[in-house]
């Protein structure tokens, strides 16, 4: 059968002569040869499929073409095949001239930048696409230069699987339509809403490393600030914070709750686990903290009780009580349980500290003393704890009192803790008594007309 590229041609010797007789076996040779031709797979030149089944035609058709490497446009209309491998790096805007309908499948070999156009190149989300090496993009012509992209497989991007593992990257989901749904029972949704964070704010969800429920709740749940709660100060520069639990929180009042509690500040140091900035100054009070990082837990003193200077990290925080160094600069040895802190005496201080005495004031009037408690609880206290002693001789008297409104020894408006001797001729009475005074200002106040009395310090209650 006389077919080159595709294009028919007669046996030679086939033409007839004007006026004169068809010879047979000319004539045979050509029907023979048409019949053969028809009943051949007809090449795709002449409008058939090259093949002679459905399966073969369908390859042919679409078949892989040269590639093709990139450049501004890519003109499809010269591709020598229906699937087409993308070579290159150059930015892609578009992709010439065919007839609306046809289908291009292309893959890139690389790393390059598909433009969206809203009409020359439609592009899925309306936005630009980077192919990573391996990706596949369909692509329809809708005539007259313009592309629609039908389907875009990433290389890296396993086909969904209900059984297998996928991972979600790189991806954005819309709070109003998105749900997790049970698997049993499609009415059971559960949707996560996140319009009332703050503008080009990113807020970060800590998952603890252990299995529970979601507590949810309009309000900030603050489980218990802490459990069996104990600071002592070790050494003159060290004190040690344990705890079965604490909360701690950030500054925008997220808390987490911390367990076996166990950490030492060192006021010498700098930083987690010392002072949280500057050098030490003497007779200071510091402010204990535990700070956390998301990881560790440390201890930090500072001179602030409500903004310490955070370590870089660390995030959560809360203070837990206040100790209080003398003029060397060495700690006074304190004990504290919960709220409730103790002097130790014996190491440092060696005795107790006098907050007032001698003859002061009136008694009798009454007209009272104010004894500032600054230098002896820390601002954070809520209450002081200590003893009042006189020796007591012949007619005098001593008063203490949280405020100066108290009337004088004896009377119906008496202050709450007062001793004296009423002229019991020749005595000499040693008399302690216990006080423990809720703080209604920064003084106590205190009057008496025995130079032996003394106010002593022996603790404070925090406000923690």
């Amino acid at each position: 059968m006389p077919r080159a590229g595709g294009v028919y041609s007669a046996p030679p010797g086939t033409a007839g002569t004007p006026n004169t007789t068809i010879e047979s076996a000319k004539y045979n040779a050509l029907v023979a040869d048409l019949v053969d031709d028809a009943n051949a797979a007809r090449p795709m030149t002449a409008g058939g499929s090259g093949a002679t089944t459905a399966v073969g035609g369908s390859d042919n058709f679409n078949a892989a073409g040269t590639g093709m490497a990139s450049a501004a446009t890519v003109n499809l209309a010269n591709a020598t095949g229906v699937a087409v491998t993308i070579t290159g790096t150059v930015t892609i805007t578009g992709f010439g001239t065919v007839g609306a309908g046809a289908v291009r499948v292309l893959t890139f070999a690389g790393i390059l930048t598909l433009t969206y156009n809203a009409t020359s190149l439609i592009l899925p989300g309306a936005a630009n696409i980077t192919t990573a090496a391996g990706d596949i993009m369909t692509l329809r012509s809708l005539g007259s230069g313009n592309w629609a992209c039908v389907g875009y497989q990433r290389a890296a991007v396993p086909p969904y699987s209900s059984t297998a593992t996928e991972t979600l990257k790189n991806k954005s989901l819309e709070d109003n339509t998105t749900f997790i749904v049970d698997e049993t029972d499609a009415t059971k949704k559960v949707k996560f809403q996140v319009s009332g964070v703050t503008t080009a704010t990113t807020r970060t969800v800590m998952v603890p490393d252990a299995d529970g429920s979601m507590l949810l709740s309009s309000k900030q749940l603050l489980v218990a600030a802490f459990r069996n709660l104990k600071a002592i100060v070790t050494s003159n520069t060290q004190a040690t914070v344990t705890a079965d639990a604490l909360t701690v929180e950030d500054t925008s009042g997220n808390s987490v709750r911390l367990t076996a509690i166990n950490i030492t500040a060192d006021i010498s140091a700098s930083g987690a686990n010392g002072l949280d900035t500057g050098a030490e100054a003497s007779n200071t009070f510091y402010h204990l903290w535990v700070i956390w990082n998301g990881t560790t837990t440390a201890a930090l003193l500072s001179a602030s009780a409500t903004a310490p200077t955070m370590p870089a990290t660390y995030t959560h925080k809360t203070r837990v009580g206040a100790v209080r160094n003398d003029g060397s600069s060495n700690l006074w040895r304190t004990l504290q349980y919960g709220r409730r802190v103790q002097l130790q005496i014996g190491t440092n201080p060696t005795t107790v500290p006098v907050m007032a005495s001698g003859n002061s004031g009136s008694p009798t009037t009454p007209t009272w003393t104010a004894v500032a408690v600054g230098s002896f609880v820390p601002a954070t206290a809520v209450s002081v704890r200590g003893t009042f002693m006189m020796a007591q001789s012949d007619s005098t008297r001593g008063l203490l009192a949280p405020n100066n409104s108290y009337g004088s020894y004896g009377s119906a408006n008496a202050a709450p803790v007062g001793n004296g001797n009423n002229g019991i001729t020749g005595s000499f009475i040693i008399v302690n008594e216990q006080f423990d005074f809720i703080l209604e200002s920064t003084n106590i106040y205190y009057a008496s007309s025995n130079g032996s009395t003394n106010v002593l310090l022996n603790g404070w209650e925090d406000n923690i």
